[in-house]
């Protein structure tokens, strides 16, 4: 091998090395930017000082909500309203609630989802047994969420908690598409 040939093999692995080490470097610099912005979701609900169902960012970057899914007993509810007739019943149920399914999420905040009410329309409380707010707050347990949110970067999870679940997130390519399970409030 001549010596030139020797220079121009020892030159293209430096360029190669050069490539692998600036790749991997653009590949660290990602990772910590990413992490610099992630969101965490946590889903849950709450008795004192009042019933609630909600939801905050604990992460260190804004959460762009997506798609919800709300379920009670695993059967896909489309809006509040049907929540709370599977849990209180037949009838009018004056409740407040936060649309979050196009939210943005940012960190440290919270959002109440869904405030029941009392037939005055005041914050529902855990009551006597029977009664509404006792009913709401065992029925508060069986409620479950699906919310898939995502980064500013495009990095995406979805949210699965409550209905006595293990909360977990798992991250997604993207998130689903509108069907007959999307949360419409």
């Amino acid at each position: 091998m001549g010596n030139g040939r020797y220079e121009a093999v020892v030159a293209t692995f430096i360029g190669l090395l050069a490539l692998v080490v600036s790749a991997y470097t653009a590949w660290v610099q990602r990772q910590q930017v990413r992490a610099q912005v992630m969101p965490i979701l946590q889903y849950g609900t709450s008795n004192a000082p009042h019933l609630e169902v909600g939801v905050d960012n604990k992460g260190v970057g804004p959460a762009l909500i997506k798609h919800v899914v709300v379920t009670v007993d695993g059967q896909p509810m489309s809006q509040w309203s049907d929540v709370l007739q599977k849990l209180l019943g037949p009838g009018k149920h004056p409740f407040s609630e936060s649309d979050v399914g196009h939210l943005i999420l940012a960190p440290n905040e919270t959002v109440h989802m869904l405030k029941p009410g009392d037939d005055k329309g005041e914050p529902l409380k855990p009551g006597p047994p029977g009664s509404a707010g006792a009913l709401f707050n065992e029925g508060r347990h069986h409620i479950a969420v699906e919310i898939c949110y995502c980064s500013t970067l495009g990095d995406c999870w979805i949210l699965y908690g409550g209905d006595r679940m293990a909360e977990r997130r798992d991250e997604v390519r993207r998130c689903p598409s509108r069907s007959e399970r999307t949360f419409t409030q």
